[in-house]
């Protein structure tokens, strides 16, 4: 006799009768319900592949919540992250909205005006260079040449007067008289004047240039800020490892990356989202590459495109441990 609450006999012919589990038909009504509501979205999908215009907008126009680099006027480059909404403060250049930049494209140089605003600086027109007699043999750095004193220019810039820039044509008050005032500045060479120009810019104006997150800037970055994390590797040496390596889109590499991530971005950014770097490593789990996020790869730059594995498993005789 078969229990009740295992089996139970089907309707059917007396010679052979059939038993169905209980359980099989609960498992199967569940499995009708289940089949009737939707399925849950996966936590993570897969990133659509990159088109030419995605590859394109990652260093045409300034993105939100993001690392970005800004050109200062004293040619140091700042890493700021802009959040939509919020001040920028670059020192004592001033700050501004990070509204005002999003969205543009890089390489507009922007003027800080007093209110946080920005105002977009024209580009200068080339001139032709005008032979000058003029040479440097006459002057001499006595300390007295400018006849503008320290009390003067602050007097200036209480007074509202604000600098003045050659490429905004535009009557600026402090540095055009810090040059009238300058004794020496007519005795001196077309070049020379320029030097003495660009130094006074860096001074007193407040402007800055938003630069794209590629292979270039982002060397150029971290070799100024701390050499001897990436080594001592200029952009134009890194640049002479990706030619060398002829490093381009669909190719499969190598990397043995001791220089936080650097080599890994600037190859990642190459393939474009097509392609494969194994990148080695001796370390008990993968490596951090804490300067890669400034080049704000994407999602499908790395998916199924980056791997890494230990010095060990490029031995032939190694094995998996059990």
């Amino acid at each position: 006799m078969v229990a009740e609450d295992e089996t139970a006999v089907a309707a059917g012919s007396s010679d052979v009768p059939t038993t169905v589990s209980f359980s099989e038909e609960k498992g199967a009504e569940e499995q009708a319900a289940s089949s009737d509501m939707p399925r849950k979205k996966p936590r993570w999908e897969k990133p659509p592949p990159l088109t030419n215009a995605a590859l394109r907008s990652r260093t045409l126009f300034v993105p939100a919540r993001q690392q970005t680099l800004l050109r200062l006027p004293s040619g140091v480059m700042k890493q700021v992250t802009l959040e939509p909404g919020k001040m920028i403060s670059i020192g004592k250049f001033g700050t501004f909205k990070a509204d005002e930049i999003i969205g543009r494209p890089f390489g507009l140089t922007y003027e800080i005006q007093a209110d946080g605003s920005l105002n977009i600086m024209q580009q200068a027109v080339a001139e032709a260079l005008v032979e000058i007699e003029a040479t440097n043999e006459n002057i001499f750095d006595d300390g007295e040449s400018q006849a503008l004193s320290y009390e003067d220019i602050q007097a200036l810039k209480q007074g509202g007067a604000t600098g003045r820039v050659r490429i905004l044509h535009s009557q600026k008050e402090i540095i055009q008289k810090q040059l009238e005032g300058n004794k020496s500045y007519e005795l001196r060479t077309t070049y020379s004047q320029e030097k003495i120009m660009k130094r006074k810019e860096s001074k007193h104006l407040h402007f800055f240039t938003p630069l794209p997150p590629d292979t270039f800037h982002v060397a150029a970055y971290h070799f100024e800020r701390s050499p001897d994390k990436v080594r001592g590797m200029r952009s134009d040496a890194l640049a002479q490892c990706l030619s060398f390596a002829n490093v381009q889109a669909g190719g499969k590499y190598l990397v043995v990356d001791g220089i936080g991530g650097l080599l890994t971005g600037a190859v990642l950014e190459r393939l474009g989202g097509s392609g494969s770097v194994h990148l080695i490593h001796d370390a008990d789990s993968p490596p951090a590459l804490e300067l890669m996020p400034l080049f704000n790869l994407t999602p499908s730059h790395t998916h199924g495109v980056l791997k890494t594995m230990h010095w060990a498993a490029t031995e032939p005789a190694w094995t998996l441990r059990e």
